[in-house]
């Protein structure tokens, strides 16, 4: 009995002193394990949420800077819309954005000339303003049909012969820096007018429709320092009704039409 004793003592002695190796190889490799977690993390060895949601946004960034940068190659001399916008008033026609297939021009006839007549009754407040102020405006074209178009520049090209002696290619070269072609004409849609006694930057007229013509929502539409973007010399009695929103954002940013749909374009506002 002595002898069984002793070797449950000295048995019960072992198992105490397994168990303690034991937990202390797991504590070994526990401690081993933070160890090399933390080393990880701080190491950029392994991903974190933290991590994950910065490359994330680093990402979205970039991806958004890119977006930005393409919109901001919109060149407004060249560019070709895809689409019209939805805002009658922000109809572009030049050389290359013609008359949309389709659009119906709502005319009406004022002084014996035809214009939208959602125009007239802005023309008529800033043509009265005028006056009150001592300035005479008056209407010498606006809607002309495509047909009517042609003849003004065949009327024009053959003067050009016949007064300057050119050659009927130099002559419709000529007359082209101030026409365009039937259907590519902003008087194809009857938002635009021509104003007699407007004749250059010199009139008390000119001057008074630069400072107040965007109160009525109406612009220049054809700037003396933005030829090379509307593709048409200064003319200085050719406005065009846009609304008075964009008249006055236009006019006080020095843009032209062209400029402005650009800008709107980049900004996703049509």
């Amino acid at each position: 009995m002595k002898l069984i004793r002793e070797k449950r003592r000295k048995y019960g002695f072992l198992q105490s002193r397994s168990k303690k190796i034991v937990v202390g190889v797991l504590a070994v490799f526990l401690l081993a394990g933070i160890v090399t977690l933390v080393v990880a993390i701080f190491g950029g060895r392994i991903s974190t949420p933290v991590a994950e949601e910065s490359s994330m946004a680093t990402s979205s960034s970039s991806e958004q800077a890119s977006e930005t940068s393409q919109a901001e190659t919109i060149d407004p001399a060249t560019m070709v819309l895809t689409k019209q916008s939805s805002d009658w008033q922000l109809l572009l026609v030049n050389s290359h954005n013609p008359v949309p297939d389709g659009y119906k021009v709502e005319l009406t006839t004022y002084d014996d000339v035809e214009l939208d007549k959602r125009v007239l009754d802005a023309y008529k407040a800033m043509h009265a303003a005028a006056q009150a102020d001592g300035y005479t405006l008056w209407i010498s074209s606006a809607y002309r049909s495509p047909e009517k178009q042609q003849e003004l520049i065949d009327a024009e090209v053959k003067k050009n012969m016949r007064e300057e002696g050119l050659d009927e290619t130099a002559a419709r070269q000529k007359a082209m820096l101030t026409m365009t072609e039937p259907g590519y004409s902003e008087h194809n849609t009857g938002l635009a007018i021509d104003l007699n006694g407007v004749t250059s930057i010199n009139t008390p007229e000119y001057e008074w429709l630069c400072q107040h013509a965007a109160d009525y929502g109406f612009i220049l539409r054809y700037p003396k320092d933005k030829e090379k973007i509307t593709g048409i010399d200064f003319e200085a009695w050719h406005f065009r009704y846009v609304g008075v929103e964009n008249a006055k954002y236009i006019t006080e940013h020095n843009m032209c039409l062209e400029e402005y749909i650009a800008y709107l374009l980049e900004n996703g506002q049509l």
